[in-house]
């Protein structure tokens, strides 16, 4: 088979009318051009050129080829360039911020930043929830749902979350009478809702902590601290391993999960490949 490169010296030597010109102006001998015609004559079995000691010329085959070579060529020119432009668009910086949740996002930019090496992120890893106009970001990665007006939001996944204890903790069997350890929004101050979870009335909660930090709620529950409502997708490995419980009766809930960004700002290559590439990567889990 013959490929493009192929074609292009087939061109070159129909426009020079010269196998000795055309290698001089591709760079190449005559008797490599002549291979590549050669190779396509017995491809198809057909004859290109009229040939004589001195000069060249079409066949009505070679006519017909050229035409439909020139038009191949030119677009596969245009591709290449297409591609370099495409390059260039993705190039700059996005400024992002994401939870700070063991794991799952550091896998998945760091997935995002081999398909997209020229594209630089300023990444924010908090679970505070920040203007996200006023700091300049170009989106954040939120759970729940965004009731803001100046924002665009795309849903990119769900998340399930439980209730886990480890074996040193042993759950009392009044809910209300356990250790808990509450997740605090930082920009709120708010206790983070179970959803459900578990049947219980944080009002009357005897003992309980509140933390700012997923993986800090993470580690105390695994050192047996108390009751933690945890995504699963960072317990799955402590409790295939025996070193988390899920509470038993507790039920499994689920938070939605999505990519936010301000509608003042356009939706650009770089941005629109961040935002495309999590809601494919995202997993549900």
């Amino acid at each position: 088979m013959y490929s493009v490169k192929d074609l292009s010296v087939f061109i070159q030597a129909a426009n020079s009318q010269s196998f000795a010109k055309a290698a001089s102006a591709l760079g190449m001998t005559p008797s490599a051009v002549g291979k590549v015609i050669q190779k396509i004559e017995h491809r198809h079995n057909i004859l290109l050129f009229r040939r004589s000691t001195r000069h060249i010329s079409l066949t009505e085959e070679g006519e017909l080829l050229l035409h439909y070579a020139t038009t191949i060529v030119s677009e596969f020119d245009n591709a290449i360039s297409a591609f370099s432009d495409l390059k260039q668009n993705y190039r700059g910086k996005l400024k992002i911020s994401v939870p700070n949740i063991d794991g799952l996002f550091s896998r998945l930019l760091a997935k995002f930043m081999q398909a997209w090496p020229q594209t630089e992120l300023d990444v924010d890893v908090s679970d505070d929830h920040s203007d996200i106009i006023k700091d300049g970001f170009d989106a954040v990665i939120r759970f729940g749902e965004s009731h803001d007006s100046r924002l665009y939001a795309r849903s990119i996944g769900t998340l399930s979350m439980a209730v886990f204890h480890s074996p040193a903790y042993a759950p009392a069997e009044k809910l209300n009478a356990n250790r808990f350890l509450f997740y605090r929004y930082p920009s709120t101050g708010r206790i983070e809702r179970w959803d459900g979870a578990i049947p219980f009335d944080p009002r009357e909660v005897r003992q309980a902590s509140a933390f700012n930090s997923v993986p800090l709620i993470h580690q105390l529950c695994l050192a047996g601290a108390g009751l933690a409502y945890l995504p699963e997708y960072i317990c799955r490995e402590a409790v295939a391993e025996g070193k988390l419980i899920r509470l038993a009766g507790s039920e499994t809930s689920t938070r939605t999960v999505n990519i936010v960004w301000p509608d003042n700002r356009h939706t650009g290559p770089k941005l629109r490949a961040f935002i495309d590439f999590f809601a494919r990567e995202f997993p549900s889990c």
